[in-house]
């Protein structure tokens, strides 16, 4: 991917927490909810780029951060390739 397109963690960041918002506001289960909150919050603070950490572990160097599971760690790498993550696009 082009250094151009990549996102800035306070890009997935805002991404997690819009689709945990609208998750919340569709009465979804509170678990789920709170895993995108938390999985935002985790990236928000990281030292080191998300971007990164994908070019050189791909996502289950994701998978070792708190909070991120495989669903979500794929769920940001396809954010990562495309800018765009689908389950905030359905929502």
């Amino acid at each position: 991917m082009a250094p151009a397109a990549r996102l800035a963690n306070t890009q997935f960041a805002s991404m997690l927490a819009e689709v945990a918002d609208r998750l919340e506001a569709q009465g979804a289960n509170p678990f789920r909810v709170r895993a995108y909150r938390a999985a935002g919050e985790t990236i928000d603070i990281l030292p080191v780029q998300v971007s990164e950490i994908l070019d050189r572990e791909g996502p289950a160097g994701l998978m070792r951060l708190p909070g991120i599971g495989r669903s979500l760690s794929h769920a940001i790498a396809h954010a990562a390739d495309s800018g765009r993550m689908p389950l905030l696009e359905r929502l």
